[in-house]
């Protein structure tokens, strides 16, 4: 088939161990098709993992999860947004740490 439609010159034949086929990846723009891209049946289209990845992606942007900042500017925000912890908060914290101890003895 190749003699009849050639490949080219960014285009590669590439096994497929899954399907136990040859197909053919433009190595310029990441594309695919499994008859040479010259072919009339040929269908170019994007890779089934670029088109997974791409799924992965917008699954989690419509979950709502945000990406990191690469500047950290956001953390800081949230971190400056939290109330100081009240002295009545501190307090019930110490009263529930203090029972551990009891029993105990301290070894230095």
């Amino acid at each position: 088939m190749l003699l009849k439609y050639p490949l080219p010159l960014t285009w590669k034949e590439v096994y497929d161990p899954g399907t136990g086929r040859h197909y053919y990846w433009d190595v310029a723009s990441d594309l695919v098709s499994w008859l040479p891209p010259g072919h009339p049946r040929a269908q170019v289209g994007e890779s089934a993992a670029t088109i997974r990845e791409d799924r992965h992606l917008q699954a989690t942007d419509a979950d709502g999860s945000e990406h990191e900042s690469e500047s950290g500017e956001e953390d800081e925000e949230e971190e400056k947004e939290k109330p100081p912890r009240s002295n009545e908060r501190e307090k019930e914290r110490e009263v529930m740490v203090r029972p551990r101890d009891r029993g105990r003895t301290k070894t230095k």
